[in-house]
C-alpha cells in the first residue's frame, strides 16, 4: 500500500473509532502524522491518536466553554467564533412586555420550519405534536451512547437543558434519529436568537424559548505568541440587540467584568492584574532593550536576547535624574517590578526574557511530541491492549 494510500485509510479508521470529524478536526489527525511519522504499524498510529484526542477534546470543551449569568433556559449560542451565553439582566416591564412578544413571535413561526415539522412527526408521532419533558428525556437517555461505550460510528453532542448552566450532554450517532435532531437544533439556533438546548426542547417539547436580548461571554487566549515568547488576554464579547438601552448594556458589561476580575478563574488563569505605572513602565524599558537573536535560520527560527538585569537597570537609572522615586539600587528589585509589570501587561511570566529552551527546530519538536504521547500511552493504554 502506497504511503498516502495508508495514510487516508488510517485516518478514516480512527474517526470511525474514535468518532472524529474528520473535517472539523482535520488538523488534529494531521499534527499527529507529521510530529510522529513514520509509526510502526496501524496500532502504533491509533494509540498517538487516542491520546492526543483525548487532550484534544479536553481543551476545545474548555475552549468553548463560557461563564454564564443567570438563566434564560439556555446554554450558550456558537454563532461565529466565540461562544455567547445569554443574560438575564433585570429590566423595566417595557423591556419585560417587548422581549415576551418577541419571544412569542419567533416560537409561533418556528413551529412551521420544515425542520422542526419534520422531526416532531419522526420523534412525537405527528409534525405539530410534542411531548412532555419527562417524556422527551426518556428517549434521549435510551437512544443516546452512554459515556462509558463505544460507539458504532461518529459520535455528535447533543445538549438538554436541566437547570444547570451547560445543561445535560447526550452523546448520540451522527446517522441515528437523534443525529437528526442535533442537526435540526443546529439550523434553529442559526436563525432563532436561541441556545441550542432551547432549540432541542423547542421541537421535542414546544414552548416559548425565552429570546436573547444580551449574549456576552469572558474568553481567556492563553500561550499565544511564539515558542519562546508568550502572553495571555482576557476579552469581554457582547451581542446586543439594537433597541436595547445603553444601560442595560452597561450593566451586562459589568457582570462580566467583575466575575473576569474577581471570580475563580482569574486567580487560576491569572487573567487580570493591577500593577503600579512604575513596574509598566519598567517592563516597556526592558522591551525596548532586546535584540533578535537568531536560533536557526534555515528553519527562521529567533528569541529576543536581553542583556544582563545589571546593565539594564544601569540604562534605567541613566535616563532618570537623580533623586528621582524611580530609580533602583538593588537588581533584583528591577528585575522583580519588571516581572510584575509583565505580569500584568501580558498576563504571564513567560514572556521576557522567554521559555527556557525554545524555540526548538522541528526534529526537536517531533523527538518531544513523541515522548509525550507514548509517556501517556504507557500511563493510559488503548482500550485494546487493556482488555488483552
Amino acid at each position: 500500500m502506497k504511503e498516502q494510500q495508508k495514510h487516508v485509510a488510517w485516518e478514516e479508521e480512527v474517526a470511525h473509532k474514535h468518532g472524529i470529524d474528520l473535517t472539523r478536526d482535520q488538523g488534529l489527525l494531521v499534527e499527529v502524522w507529521e510530529r510522529g511519522a513514520p509509526f510502526s504499524d496501524f496500532e502504533d498510529f491509533d494509540a498517538c491518536v487516542e491520546n492526543a484526542w483525548a487532550f484534544y477534546s479536553l481543551r476545545r470543551e474548555r475552549d468553548e466553554s463560557s461563564w454564564s449569568s443567570g438563566s434564560s433556559g439556555g446554554r450558550s449560542s456558537k454563532g461565529g467564533s466565540k461562544e455567547l451565553v445569554d443574560f438575564q439582566i433585570e429590566a423595566d416591564g417595557r423591556v419585560k412586555t417587548r422581549v415576551n412578544a418577541f419571544s412569542e413571535y419567533l416560537a409561533r413561526i418556528a413551529a412551521v420550519d420544515h425542520h422542526v415539522m419534520r422531526l416532531r412527526k419522526r420523534i412525537c408521532g405527528g409534525p405539530t405534536k410534542t411531548l412532555s419533558a419527562e417524556g422527551a428525556r426518556r428517549i434521549l437517555e435510551a437512544q443516546s451512547i452512554p459515556n462509558n461505550e463505544d460507539a458504532a460510528g461518529p459520535v455528535k453532542s447533543l445538549w438538554w437543558p436541566d437547570g444547570s448552566a451547560y445543561g445535560r450532554h447526550f452523546r448520540v450517532l451522527e446517522d441515528s434519529v437523534l443525529g437528526e435532531l442535533q442537526r435540526a437544533a443546529a439550523h434553529v439556533e442559526k436563525r432563532y436568537p436561541w441556545t441550542d438546548d432551547q432549540a432541542v426542547y423547542f421541537i421535542l417539547c414546544g414552548g416559548v424559548p425565552q429570546a436573547a436580548t444580551i449574549r456576552g461571554t469572558k474568553s481567556w487566549h492563553q500561550d499565544k505568541g511564539v515558542a519562546a515568547h508568550r502572553y495571555n488576554r482576557t476579552t469581554i464579547t457582547l451581542e446586543v440587540e439594537s433597541w436595547v438601552s445603553s444601560d442595560l448594556v452597561r450593566k451586562a458589561y459589568y457582570q462580566l467584568q467583575r466575575e473576569l476580575r474577581h471570580g475563580p478563574e482569574s486567580q487560576r488563569r491569572a487573567s487580570y492584574k493591577q500593577s503600579s505605572p512604575r513596574n509598566v513602565a519598567v517592563f516597556r524599558f526592558v522591551v525596548d532593550q532586546g535584540e533578535i537573536q537568531i536560533v536557526n535560520a534555515e528553519e527562521y527560527l529567533a528569541r529576543i536576547k536581553l542583556p544582563s538585569w545589571r546593565r539594564m537597570l544601569e540604562l534605567w537609572n541613566e535616563q532618570l535624574p537623580e533623586p528621582h522615586s524611580w530609580r533602583y539600587k538593588n537588581v533584583r528589585n528591577f528585575q522583580r517590578d519588571c516581572m510584575r509589570g509583565q505580569e500584568a501587561v501580558i498576563g504571564t511570566k513567560w514572556g521576557l526574557p522567554g521559555v527556557p529552551g525554545e524555540p526548538k527546530n522541528a526534529e526537536e519538536v517531533r523527538k518531544d511530541y513523541i515522548k509525550r504521547l507514548r509517556r501517556r500511552v504507557r500511563r493510559n493504554p488503548p482500550r485494546s491492549a487493556r482488555n488483552m
